[in-house]
C-alpha cells in the first residue's frame, strides 16, 4: 500500500529539508512560548481559525468569503500590530536580551506546588491573610504587569 501511495505522489525529502521543518517548527514553538499566558493566545486561536477558513473558502470557491478575508487581511495586519503592540514588545525585548532560548522545555508544576505549600505555612504561622490566584486557561501575565 505505501508502495502505491509513493508511486502516486513521489517524495523525496533531503536532510536539508528536514532542517528547514526543525527550524520552522522550532521559530513557531519559540512564538507560542512568547505568548504563553497572555490574552494574546487565544486571539492568535481566532486567527488560525480565519486562516483555515481561509484556505476552505479558496477550496470551495466561495466568491464573497474570499472577498471579506482578503479585505480583512489587509486591515487585520495593521489591527494586531496595534492590538499586539504591549505583547510585541515584550517579546522583541526577551529576543534582544537572549532570554527566549532559556526557557525550560518543562513545566515544573511541583516545584509550583511545593513553593505555594511552604508560602501558605508561613502565612499560617505568622497569621496573615493573603489572596493566591492561580491561572488557568486565560493567563495573568498581562493583569501583572499592568495591575488591571
Amino acid at each position: 500500500m505505501l508502495e502505491r501511495f509513493h508511486d502516486q505522489f513521489p517524495i523525496s525529502i533531503s536532510l536539508l529539508d528536514l532542517l528547514d521543518i526543525l527550524i520552522v517548527a522550532f521559530i513557531i514553538y519559540q512564538i507560542l512560548l512568547l505568548f504563553q499566558g497572555t490574552r494574546a493566545i487565544q486571539i492568535l486561536k481566532g486567527l488560525v481559525v480565519l486562516i483555515l477558513l481561509f484556505f476552505v473558502s479558496v477550496q470551495l470557491n466561495l466568491t464573497m468569503m474570499k472577498w471579506i478575508l482578503n479585505n480583512f487581511w489587509t486591515v487585520g495586519v495593521v489591527a494586531l500590530i496595534i492590538i499586539f503592540q504591549a505583547e510585541l514588545k515584550g517579546a522583541l525585548a526577551r529576543v534582544g536580551a537572549g532570554s527566549v532560548f532559556k526557557k525550560s522545555l518543562f513545566n515544573p508544576k511541583e516545584e509550583l506546588v511545593k513553593k505555594l505549600v511552604a508560602a501558605a505555612r508561613r502565612l499560617s504561622q505568622e497569621k496573615t491573610g493573603a489572596l493566591i490566584v492561580l491561572e488557568r486557561s486565560t493567563g495573568l501575565k498581562d493583569y501583572i504587569k499592568t495591575g488591571i
